[in-house]
């Protein structure tokens, strides 16, 4: 999927967040955004997935030569982020089932092959509500990464992961980038190992590294 940002701007009240920012996101591209806490990164990748509107400029969307319409774009989006929050009244195979039945995988999994993807034994009837904020972080990341969508957005994957689940993330999304464009916001350089290209947001603006 192809994303082009045209002097896009997102103001609350009378503070801009992001300021005139044009950029180009290619088919298959993978890129990484950098910042300080409070630059605007959740923001414009927000933005970007259609979740929130710019104040003004235009975001468009064009997949094999065809435009999407704005509001048809999440079809095509899965997004992880730590303030997404899980279906916690839902088991883990609750959620799995729920899941599935609403967004196709890339490959099709059994809820027990989905289980070696995360690397853990069967939580049973224990709520997700009551998983450790790393175990959550999993979960989102591993649908969003899993499932069978042209943009793949990752705001601060690793923040609740331990090192031994950021190895776990690494080689997640390793072995499912192919024909996606992804876009990874983070202050974790280690995040960024499958970009092919970095930009830092500075005063509200986008700067390539």
């Amino acid at each position: 999927m192809k994303i082009s940002l045209q002097k896009v701007t997102k103001r609350y009240g009378y503070t801009a967040i992001i300021k005139d920012v044009s950029l180009n996101l290619f088919d298959n591209q993978k890129i990484g955004l950098s910042g300080a806490n409070g630059s605007g990164k959740s923001t414009l990748i927000k933005m970007i997935s259609g979740y929130l509107s710019q104040s003004t400029g235009t975001i468009s969307y064009e997949s094999n030569h065809r435009n999407i319409d704005r509001d048809e774009v999440y079809k095509e989006v899965s997004f992880a982020a730590p303030y997404i929050c899980t279906s916690e009244q839902f088991t883990l195979k609750e959620h799995f089932i729920f899941y599935t039945g609403h967004k196709k995988l890339r490959t099709s999994y059994s809820y027990n092959q989905y289980l070696d993807s995360l690397e853990m034994v069967d939580p049973k009837d224990k709520y997700i509500q009551h998983f450790s904020s790393g175990m959550k972080q999993k979960i989102l990341i591993s649908f969003a990464i899993l499932s069978d969508t042209q943009l793949l957005l990752l705001d601060e994957p690793t923040s609740f992961l331990d090192d031994k689940a950021k190895e776990w993330f690494h080689a997640m999304l390793e072995n499912n980038r192919t024909n996606r464009t992804v876009v990874i916001a983070s202050n974790d350089a280690s995040d960024f190992g499958v970009c092919d290209v970095r930009f830092r947001i500075e005063g509200g603006g986008v700067v390539g590294l």
